[in-house]
């Protein structure tokens, strides 16, 4: 199989429990100055990436963010005037954590080489954008309420993209405004030359999003949000790992593949750390079993282990076809070996990493649910 590379970045949120089972919440606050004044810097952007946890600065720099539950959280620091800042954190439940940031202004400079996109180039580049970052082209469901904060340039046949401002978003496919701090946009269509014609454009791009729940103002409305909720959470790892612990694995239509560097078949992935892309191969006609060997119950009750030897594709027949190339495929890691979590999907907070990334190359903004997500849980 030879997936087209497209991909969305998708950073992961961990919402945990203790051993104990009893979910308990954290806070974290502090201020926030300028590296050169020291003065308190106010409207800057708290938030848990990919998520509804977020709040701002007020006038003296002082941000309070509470309800965080256990875990490992990644808490981002986001102003248009500022170089943005990330800090990590591990809460076990009820802790309170005090982080006081220093930011540094921004500065952005373009190559000289670089040739700004006038006006049908910047057309051309909303065009591009609408489809591949939002998923829907023509902005019925999913809109950009700020499109003029957007800007695009060239570097050769390569077309990039940026925002002046975070970008301000109305998903009523899925019922949320959402604040993009949009890192980068590209796409080349020449870029992946051994692809199949028609079939070699590259695109990526990546960034930090804060949700926030919209009022449906109607039954009917609220009901349709629901309803595509429901359907977008599938494949997401909340929903793998309640079928795992409720023996739906297969019934559900999960497969596991193990990422192979001599597999015949490759499936396209951007690491953001390395800013490249590079191949994750496997094997399409190999099956990893996902049984007793690598799936036990404890250390608790009411929790289950999940053992992995090495990083995973995790594909969901998301459409019920025999054809794996429309699967929603995720690619799961994990750091230390084993992964504990309880029957509605939440994780363990016990130290180890996790990491789950989207590589589904249909899946865009519009589909995309905050990572805190709470279906009906009563499966």
């Amino acid at each position: 199989m030879f997936r087209i590379p497209a991909l969305q970045l998708i950073l992961l949120f961990f919402l945990s429990i203790p051993l104990n089972g009893q979910i308990r919440s954290s806070c974290v606050y502090g201020r926030v100055t300028d590296s050169v004044t020291l003065k308190p810097v106010a409207d800057v952007s708290v938030f848990v990436p990919f998520t509804s946890h977020g709040t701002i600065t007020n006038a003296n720099g002082e941000f309070s963010l509470r309800q965080i539950p256990p875990g490992h959280i990644q808490l981002g620091f986001r102003h248009i005037a500022y170089v943005p800042r990330m800090s990590y954190f591990f809460f076990s439940g009820s802790d309170s954590m005090r982080c006081d940031l220093v930011m540094a202004g921004a500065t952005i400079e373009i190559a000289e080489v670089v040739r700004e996109a006038g006006k049908i180039d910047w057309e051309y580049g909303m065009i591009l954008f609408r489809e591949i970052f939002l998923g829907d082209s023509y902005q019925t469901s999913c809109i950009i309420r700020n499109p003029g904060d957007l800007y695009f340039y060239f570097d050769g046949d390569v077309i990039y993209g940026q925002s002046r401002n975070p970008l301000k978003i109305t998903n009523n496919y899925l019922g949320y405004d959402i604040t993009y701090y949009l890192d980068y946009f590209k796409f080349d269509k020449n870029r992946n030359q051994p692809a199949a014609l028609g079939q070699n454009e590259f695109f990526a791009f990546g960034g930090l999003a804060f949700y926030t729940d919209k009022n449906a103002g109607d039954k009917v409305k609220k009901t349709k949000w629901i309803r595509n909720r429901v359907t977008e959470f599938q494949g997401s790892l909340r929903d793998f790992l309640q079928d795992f612990f409720h023996d739906a694995f297969w019934d559900r239509k999960y497969c596991l593949r193990k990422v192979d560097e001599n597999g015949p078949d490759s499936i396209f992935y951007w690491d953001a750390g390395q800013a490249k892309g590079r191949y994750l191969r496997y094997d399409r006609m190999t099956e990893f079993p996902a049984d007793k060997s690598v799936l036990t119950r404890g250390p608790a009750d009411n929790l289950m282990t999940l053992s992995l030897p090495g990083p995973m594709l995790v594909f969901f027949d998301f459409l019920d076809t025999p054809d794996i190339s429309d699967d929603r495929v995720s690619l799961l890691e994990l750091n230390q070996g084993d992964l504990v979590f309880d029957r509605n999907g939440n994780l363990v907070a016990n130290g180890s990493g996790l990491n789950w990334i989207d590589l589904d190359n249909q899946k865009r903004l519009k589909n995309t649910l905050p990572l805190d997500y709470e279906p009906n849980l009563n499966k």
